[in-house]
Order: C-alpha cells, then structure tokens, then sequence
C-alpha cells in the first residue's frame, strides 16, 4: 500500500486533495506528474505534458504562469483550458464540508 500526499477521492475527483506531513508549497505539475508515472491507465490526458495552448484561472483571476507552477492551496479554484479561448473560469465551488 502506498499514500500519495497529492491525491484525489473517488467521491470527488475534481478535487486535489493535499495530506502531507510537511508545510511545502505544492504545484500542479507534481500532481501531474504523480498521475502520469503512477496512475496513467486512469486516463492520464497527454495535452497535460504539453507547455503550450494552456489558459489558466486561479480562483477566477487569469494566472501568466506555466502549468506545471500552479500553487495548489486550500480551497483555490483552479481552472484550466487548453486550445480553447471561450472558456469561462470557475468562481464557486460546492466544497460540502473539504
């Protein structure tokens, strides 16, 4: 049996879920990468390893940064867009209890 500190829960995958023992910043791209090396037949989308033709809002406000240098934090909605400009970013969030 191996725990991830980065991980998702059936009940809700469109939530990361952090559980780490130490107070580090973590980013997107260490999800990421956990998911493509360990977890890849889950569906691992390969548009995530590409560097561009990513548009990205960190709680509804556009973030300049690469993907792979998103902060994760409590409760940050993270949305992201590849190839398509007519996305709008997510505002709210039911977080029932997280």
């Amino acid at each position: 049996t191996c725990y991830y500190w980065l991980h998702v829960h059936a009940q809700n995958q469109d939530v990361i879920h952090i559980e780490s023992p130490s107070t580090e910043q973590f980013v997107l791209g260490q999800f990421i990468n956990e998911w493509n090396q360990q977890f890849n037949s889950l569906g691992f989308p390969s548009q995530l390893l590409l560097s561009k033709g990513w548009t990205i809002w960190v709680n509804g406000h556009q973030y300049n940064g690469s993907l792979d240098s998103v902060p994760l934090a409590a409760h940050n909605l993270i949305t992201i867009a590849f190839n398509s400009p007519n996305v709008k970013p997510d505002t709210t969030y039911n977080w029932n209890g997280l």
